[in-house]
């Protein structure tokens, strides 16, 4: 169940790869006289959401650019009591010239409210999730994203009522809606 962002982008800065580049993105030490850095924004270019009983929920997404950090916002609507939840996703896999990150988040689930701990686990059921038809889910999904230097690039949403994210996005602006369109 992959939701891709359907725009076209424009051009990236091409990259020029030196061959004993070294480092690392959390260090930044990395040789730059021979490497050309992507130096655009941010942006989500694919989220993909899994859940399996057993395992518990997987959230991944890759972005152009690094992240700083990649904070997802779990928020239960059409209930009587809402749950909301907040997670943030490690970065798993990254290109060494800061062209693409590839961030994950897996949280087991917990069936206590006691239990639940925001970035070690979900009280959220897989019941919950029904994509694509969210007639029936009782969750809303909001993925944000800041760039290497901790700006605030980019963020996503899906779910059953994307309207409660209305305003998140960078500049006030509204986060891009990864729904499929029916």
């Amino acid at each position: 169940m992959k939701l891709h962002r359907i725009a076209v982008l424009g051009l990236v800065a091409l990259s020029t790869m030196a061959s004993d580049c070294e480092g690392t993105k959390e260090t930044g030490d990395i040789d730059t006289a021979e490497v050309t850095f992507y130096d655009g924004e941010t942006i989500i270019q694919e989220v993909v959401v899994n859940c399996d009983a057993t395992t518990g929920w997987t959230y991944y997404a890759k972005t152009d650019g690094w992240t700083s950090d990649a904070e997802l916002t779990l928020q239960q609507v059409a209930v009587t009591t809402p749950w909301d939840e907040l997670h943030h996703l490690d970065s798993i896999d990254y290109d060494p010239d800061g062209y693409w990150d590839e961030v994950e988040k897996v949280l087991p689930i917990v069936t206590a409210y006691g239990d639940q701990i925001d970035d070690t686990n979900t009280l959220f059921q897989c019941a919950e999730y029904t994509y694509p038809d969210w007639s029936t889910s009782t969750l809303s999904f909001m993925l944000k994203v800041w760039d290497a230097e901790d700006n605030f690039d980019d963020c996503a949403v899906w779910g059953r009522d994307v309207s409660i994210f209305a305003g998140e996005g960078p500049a006030s602006a509204d986060c891009y809606n990864f729904n499929p369109s029916k």
